[in-house]
């Protein structure tokens, strides 16, 4: 179930029923929730709800349920990537600018299918002109990691374009992450779930290697 707004959604017969600002005050960007088993979400670096790109690029954004995948609920995303490539991106778009501003980190469920990886995972905002980059790199691993990135101007730094960084996070157009690999020619699936904007301190206690 996507919440691209701070309310309360209620899923009922008659429909989807908002109900209420949230009282914890976290957004959820993304669960999949909501997705087909099988369902493409990211076709194309031009697609909605989800965009993929780069150059280690090697499959679109995928919602699957299947056992061997699912780390919560009932589906999660996938990604393929081939290295090394200097990098692959996926991104979630939203359908007008949001103000992003009142949250401080970003929280996600992520691991690699490769127990050797070198992958390194990054959080990326735009606003369609301008992208902030995590200077924060969190490795990937065979196992579930939850991983917390930090949303402030001194955690990020632009990656091209030349507005400022109070200007993207006002106006966010879309949020998702970049890969790079330090090491080595392979080639993996991503699998991600559970991405969550909060205001919550899990971003300062998570492990993080800084590159």
């Amino acid at each position: 179930m996507h919440v691209l707004t701070r309310m309360i959604v209620v899923v009922c017969a008659a429909g989807v029923i908002a109900i209420g600002p949230s009282a914890w005050g976290d957004q959820v960007v993304d669960d999949f929730e909501s997705y087909a088993d099988g369902q493409i979400v990211g076709l194309t670096a031009t697609s909605t709800p989800w965009r993929r790109f780069g150059g280690a690029t090697n499959d679109n954004v995928t919602a699957t349920g299947h056992d061997r995948w699912n780390m919560t609920g009932t589906r999660s995303a996938l990604y393929g990537v081939v290295w090394p490539a200097p990098f692959g991106a996926v991104r979630r778009i939203y359908d007008e600018a949001n103000d992003l501003s009142e949250f401080n980190s970003a929280t996600v469920k992520m691991r690699s299918d490769r127990t050797g990886t070198h992958t390194h995972a990054m959080l990326a905002v735009s606003n369609g002109l301008t992208t902030f980059v995590s200077i924060t790199e969190h490795a990937l691993t065979g196992q579930k990691q939850d991983f917390a990135f930090q949303m402030d101007r001194a955690s990020m730094v632009r990656t091209n374009g030349s507005d400022s960084f109070e200007a993207v996070i006002g106006g966010v157009r879309s949020i998702g992450f970049d890969f790079r690999n330090i090491e080595g020619e392979y080639t993996e699936t991503i699998v991600f779930d559970d991405f969550v904007l909060t205001n919550s301190d899990a971003a300062e206690n998570a492990t993080a290697s800084k590159q």
